[in-house]
């Protein structure tokens, strides 16, 4: 586990400065064909949530799960894995006159599973299969519910190409007619190669839908 805290300091911007606390916890078991594991997180910071929500808004995330891999064989396992993630926004908090906690307050709650493929000791292939439940403290209306199967490859160190690709699809409903669903293709991956030990070049790739923090909406 960790615990870490941090001091933001502005000399002219005072309402810009804060004190970041962070800690994290998680506990691995190996009982040689079964490997359970569980973790817990938390986070109260007043650091900006993403690029698009530009305030620096005091939040604490939660985060905790547990979950498993039973080894079949040698080639083949099989993961599980169950996650409860809190996102809290301090009352009276705004962005472009939108209340923050009442349109961003939420639990998400997901369950997944799959079969893993051991294809090298440094090549694995996966198939991951997740369902997805969004609930909104004080905004219902944009609950929904996600269901994934995600096809991925990951590559680890020392291979010539590392990290992880993913290609799959994704179907979002919306428990409320205003909300539009969504399905189709999802992409995500992160993918790295080093040239000669002095250049390394990293790859990020990114198509999904999430919502859109200030309006609601949903972002491709």
């Amino acid at each position: 586990g960790a615990f870490a805290t941090g001091l933001v300091y502005y000399h002219t911007y005072d309402d810009e400065r804060s004190i970041d606390y962070a800690s994290d916890g998680r506990a691995d078991f190996d009982f040689g064909w079964f490997q359970p594991y569980a973790l817990a997180s938390f986070l109260d910071t007043r650091e900006r949530l993403n690029a698009e929500l530009d305030v620096r808004a005091q939040r604490t995330q939660t985060t905790f799960a547990a979950g498993a891999k039973a080894l079949l064989s040698s080639k083949t396992g099989l993961v599980f894995d169950v996650r409860t993630a809190g996102l809290d926004f301090a009352e009276g908090t705004t962005f472009e006159g939108v209340s923050l906690s009442q349109s961003l307050n939420s639990t998400t709650r997901t369950i997944e599973g799959g079969m893993e493929f051991y294809l090298t000791p440094l090549t694995t292939f996966a198939v991951i299969a997740s369902h997805q439940t969004d609930r909104f403290d004080q905004s219902p209306e944009r609950d929904a519910d996600t269901f994934r199967i995600l096809p991925s490859i990951r590559m680890e160190s020392p291979a010539i190409i590392q990290g992880s690709l993913a290609v799959g699809y994704r179907r979002f409903s919306a428990l409320q007619p205003e909300t539009p669903d969504y399905s189709g293709l999802i992409v995500q991956g992160s993918l790295t190669h080093t040239f000669g030990e002095r250049t390394k070049v990293d790859l990020q790739v990114s198509r999904n839908v999430r919502y859109r923090e200030e309006t609601g909406g949903l972002l491709g």
